[in-house]
């Protein structure tokens, strides 16, 4: 029983270890989207009518580069703090 469980668990390990190729990709898509939606003149993240909306916007941008950064230590890439 004790080695059919250890195998259970190498077939998890190797599934998360098969499956990290995956990371690049989603985070070069994330990306994308983000600057697809930043780059739309009605989507700038600071809207002076609409503060409420600029703090909605400023979050998302936040939660953005965090899953960035945090999908990019998975990796052990390091990200500069500036561009």
């Amino acid at each position: 029983m004790q080695t059919r469980y250890r195998a259970a668990g190498n077939r998890r390990r190797r599934g998360r270890i098969a499956r990290t190729h995956r990371i690049p990709f989603y985070l070069l898509d994330l990306a994308g989207e983000f600057h697809r939606y930043y780059n739309k003149t009605s989507n700038r993240i600071i809207n002076p009518e609409d503060a409420n909306l600029s703090q909605a916007r400023l979050y998302l941008a936040k939660v953005i580069r965090d899953t960035i950064a945090g999908g990019l230590e998975l990796l052990g890439v390091s990200a500069p703090d500036r561009m």
